[in-house]
């Protein structure tokens, strides 16, 4: 039976751990890849088996919850016509990096409730295992990294920004149009410069921290985005899609994190 509770960040903390817990015990192990179909990058067995911890859990105390996870897609049917409890789940954001035993990858996990087809989330987690930092959110009481409150920079000069991008697994004309943002961007900032990290959840997410003043990227899925989304938001920070809209995880599929005084500059440069 589902207990009577609404998910929080306390809950998803623990279900981030887990999954957590058994990607580090594959990490620079043996971990046969496979690529996915249409090339869309890969995936392992990291990526497999902490899917199915954080779907087994949800669904043993949520079955009658919407998942939408990157490896087994959407369990469940999204009716633009109801308010419904859905779930966006990326078990091993960064599997590139992960794969070859880089540091960078995370747990990304949201909750939250549609309104028509909008996403309105809740409460999330994104956990860098490796480095041992958790980044939780609930909607209206702020966000967290390992119990620190978080809090995007102040920076009002944009020659000093550093920022971060991705590309994920593209090599059509759109990668020519990243580039050309990376170098508007590189030329525009003599004292920061731009990173490709390859991880959106964890790129948002050192947003929200104030360690990375800004962050866009193109191509992306609802679990790349859903809990670093609510993270940045809770912390201070700005989000919209390429047209200066409110950032919807559901609904965009780019994204641009900043702060309040230099967005608008950094959107500009990538329109």
């Amino acid at each position: 039976m589902s207990p009577v509770i609404e998910p929080d960040s306390k809950y998803i903390r623990d279900l981030a751990q887990r999954a957590g817990e058994a990607i580090l015990s594959r990490f620079r192990k043996h971990n046969p890849s496979q690529v996915k179909g249409n090339f869309k990058g890969i995936v392992t067995e990291a990526d497999l088996e902490a899917e199915r911890l954080i779907l087994e859990r949800i669904k043993q105390d949520f079955g009658h919850h919407l998942i939408i996870a990157e490896e087994s897609g959407i369990k469940g049917s999204l009716d633009p016509e109801k308010t419904q409890s859905v779930w966006l789940v990326d078990p091993l954001d960064g599997t590139h990096n992960f794969a070859h035993g880089l540091v960078y990858f995370a747990v990304s996990i949201a909750y939250g409730i549609t309104k028509g087809s909008s996403f309105l989330p809740q409460a999330a987690a994104v956990y860098a295992p490796a480095l041992g930092d958790m980044y939780w959110a609930d909607r209206g009481q702020g966000s967290f990294c390992n119990g620190e409150r978080l809090q995007v920079s102040e920076l009002e000069d944009f020659s000093a920004g550093s920022f971060s991008t991705g590309w994920g697994a593209r090599r059509d004309s759109r990668l020519q149009k990243i580039l050309q943002e990376i170098y508007a961007i590189q030329n525009q900032t003599p004292n920061g410069g731009v990173r490709v990290n390859g991880a959106a959840a964890l790129d948002l997410a050192q947003v929200a921290r104030g360690l990375s003043n800004g962050f866009w990227e193109t191509n992306l899925n609802p679990w790349d985005t859903g809990a670093g989304a609510l993270i940045v938001s809770e912390a201070g920070g700005r989000l919209t899609n390429f047209g200066g809209e409110p950032f919807d995880a559901l609904c965009d599929r780019d994204v641009l994190a900043s702060n309040q005084a230099i967005h608008r500059r950094l959107l500009d440069l990538i329109q």
